[in-house]
């Protein structure tokens, strides 16, 4: 693979691109493709379609493929300054502790987080052995209190 290519391909997969916000990764494809792309359009969903010519008329191949990816909307944010989430699209829960996320702010910043719950310690005896559900989970962005968190601009949805 050619060293432009793979820039390119690691660029695009940390592009923002969760359902709904997929502006980013629509855009870093079309100038990506519209040096050899004969014909680039939307459909009405906002899908990008593209085509390249090639030197024969068969066959036709047709390369589909999801341009989102799977996060989170923000739909709370606590006094602590800990973000509550809500899944777009599917995760299991057990995978979700330690994920470092990107939370976009409503001026368009871009924070770092971690997802996190209550340390083992913490817990009571008998919670420490089960499995953490996403709903006792919450994003540290390392705010100390919720105004903070709103100060950097975050916010529901």
């Amino acid at each position: 693979m050619e060293e432009s290519t793979l820039k390119f391909l690691g660029t695009l997969c940390d592009s923002f691109g969760p359902s709904g916000f997929e502006r980013e990764p629509t855009r870093l494809v079309k100038n990506y493709v519209k040096d050899f792309a004969v014909e680039i359009n939307y459909d009405k969903l906002g899908s990008l379609l593209f085509k390249k010519q090639g030197t024969t008329k068969k066959p036709v191949v047709l390369l589909p493929g999801h341009i989102d990816e799977v996060g989170f909307v923000i739909s709370g944010i606590n006094k602590e300054g800990f973000l509550t989430f809500n899944p777009i699209g599917g995760w299991f829960d057990q995978v979700l502790l330690g994920q470092r996320v990107k939370v976009r702010t409503k001026n368009g910043n871009l924070l770092h987080g971690v997802i996190a719950a209550t340390p083992p310690h913490v817990l009571p005896q008998n919670e420490r052995d089960k499995v953490v559900k996403k709903e006792k989970m919450f994003i540290d962005i390392g705010c100390s209190n919720e105004q903070e968190a709103k100060k950097l601009g975050v916010r529901i949805g």
